[in-house]
């Protein structure tokens, strides 16, 4: 008997779950309408069905298990398959199939074979981009790669003196991480530098009482700062690290830091690796796939990019510099201590908000924007699945203009529900969501609502 793989693919049947609706701007009579739904549930065709999520486990895939696989899947109904190349599992047995690398040549033609073989059995084949998730691999240049802004604050009481190097502030922060901050690692490839320097005597009376030490840090690699033995400081600064976030379960070929995904020129010059699949085939992509999915945006609180300040100064017509000690820092974390006046309070709290909405928009606009674009200039369909981190609220937007479904789950309950018309419905229910429980408590359960909009154009 011919020894089979199985085990090497996988399939996840909870992600997509077409709804066969209608649309309700539409003007079907009531006749119409339930000889439409009834003669769907007979036979629905393929994009209203069940499709699963079929995970290729360490690119370890031959084209007869690509047959028999999609055979298994017609005759269970499913309606397509969205081919996501995975890392192989730690705890699998190996298997006699090597793994083929992402996006080379034997990849590419086992690619073909499996969208082809599912169209003989009239399935529809989405890609995820690149391999698990977010997007990134090995092959990304250092100023491709994911940013991060790590904040640290130092209390001084009772010194006459201040003294510390570049080294020692970065020591500081990774042994502060791998107590109180574990999410956030180092990455050992990308040396971490300082972005800022600040010194603040407490309490804070306003902007011209941060003393910026920046230059002097960047020049000598030191600071040496006279002090008022009867006053308390606030010495604050940023760590800016590159690669803190690496490819979650990546295959070979895909594997390796995430890419920047607030830079335009990143999104396309990535996204534009998959021309590579019409250039071998001679086939538009748009004939071998139905759609692209970008399965996460899990970025572990990125939140720089290169120019970001210049964005900032351009958008909002004030320096971002002299805030950057504010803006990193939670709301809760020595925030109180520093005891700014009620003009300063405010000023930080405006410029927290313009530095986050500056995010969601440069995001927005360099990364689901481009993303949308690609696609639509490949005549495919986008799609785009909105959570991670950082969590803020309007990332979950994205620029997608057709919302197919949605499934949201909070805590206990699950709703599912198609909007019929317009995502404003989607917006409203969010609204009302914040209004019901609180922004305070969505804002500590929303990372496990799991917002899972699959959004197509």
């Amino acid at each position: 008997m011919k020894n089979r793989t199985a085990g090497v693919f996988g399939v996840a049947i909870f992600l997509i779950i077409p709804m066969l609706g209608v649309n309700s701007c539409s003007s079907h009579t009531e006749s119409s309408v339930d000889e439409y739904l009834y003669d769907g549930f007979k036979n629905p065709p393929a994009e209203a069905r069940p499709f699963v999520r079929w995970w290729w486990n360490g690119n370890k895939i031959e084209a007869d298990e690509i047959d028999r696989e999609l055979k298994l899947l017609k005759e269970a109904g499913f309606g397509g398959v969205e081919i996501n190349p995975i890392a192989f599992p730690d705890q699998a047995r190996e298997t006699r199939v090597e793994s083929k690398v992402w996006m080379s040549e034997e990849w590419v033609e086992l690619l073909l074979h499996a969208c082809t073989k599912a169209g003989e059995y009239e399935m529809i084949a989405d890609l995820i981009v690149g391999s698990g998730w977010p997007f990134g691999g090995e092959f990304l240049d250092d100023d491709e790669i994911i940013q991060m802004v790590i904040p640290h604050q130092i209390l001084i009481e009772n010194d006459r003196y201040l003294s510390e190097t570049t080294e020692s502030l970065i020591e500081r922060v990774i042994k502060d991480l791998s107590t109180e901050r574990s999410h956030v690692e180092f990455n050992e490839n990308y040396p971490p530098t300082v972005l800022f320097a600040t010194l603040m005597p407490l309490p804070l009376n306003g902007m011209d009482d941060v003393v910026d030490l920046s230059t002097e840090l960047l020049e000598k690699g030191q600071i040496q700062e006279s002090l008022d033995s009867g006053l308390s400081y606030m010495l604050s600064y940023g760590i800016l690290q590159r690669g803190h976030r690496s490819v979650m379960h990546g295959a070979p070929g895909a594997a390796g830091p995430v890419m920047d995904h607030y830079n335009r020129e990143v999104t396309l010059a990535y996204l534009s690796r998959l021309k590579a699949i019409s250039e071998q085939t001679g086939i538009p992509l748009s004939e071998i796939i139905r759609a692209l999915f970008c399965d996460s945006i899990e970025l572990a609180g990125s939140n720089w990019t290169q120019g970001l300040a210049d964005q900032f100064r351009e958008r909002y017509g004030y320096n971002l510099d002299k805030y950057l000690p504010f803006v990193f820092t939670p709301q809760s974390e020595n925030l109180d201590l520093m005891e700014p006046s009620a003009e300063m309070s405010d000023q930080i709290k405006r410029a927290r908000y313009d530095f986050n909405r500056l995010l969601v928009d440069v995001f927005l606009e360099n990364f689901t924007g481009a993303f949308q674009e690609f696609c639509t200039s490949e005549g495919l369909q986008c799609r785009y699945q909105a959570y991670g981190v950082p969590f803020l609220m309007g990332i979950l937007e994205g620029f997608m203009s057709r919302w197919k479904w949605r499934r949201v789950i909070f805590t206990s309950s699950e709703f599912v529900w198609k909007p019929s018309c317009s995502p404003l419905i989607i917006r409203q229910m969010l609204k009302a969501m914040f209004q019901r429980w609180g922004s305070q408590q969505l804002a500590w359960n929303l990372p496990w609502v799991t917002a899972q909009p699959i959004l197509l154009r």
